[in-house]
């Protein structure tokens, strides 16, 4: 899957673009199209995601990016983020 599809201009919906990626298994591509975003657009992207999607975010990032990720969400989507992660 290529970043490009996911430009900077399309961030005002980028969280109607997120739960593809998210099970796409790219980690790279995730962590740049994250990155791209505000802090603000981050957390909407990633609090509107299903639990399934938010796990297979986490698993699918490197820890550093998944510590990132689980510290702009709301306390009650982290509790259930880290309830359904295999470690």
């Amino acid at each position: 899957m290529s970043l490009g599809a996911y430009a900077p201009a399309m961030k005002d919906d980028a969280w109607r673009d997120l739960p593809e990626l998210a099970v796409s298994e790219d980690s790279e591509a995730i962590e740049e199209f994250l990155d791209d975003l505000a802090p603000g657009e981050r957390t909407l992207a990633i609090s509107r995601l299903s639990g399934e999607q938010r796990e297979k975010l986490l698993e699918t990032v490197d820890p550093a990016e998944a510590a990132e990720i689980v510290e702009c969400l709301p306390e009650s989507q982290v509790l259930e983020a880290l309830s359904l992660i295999h470690i």
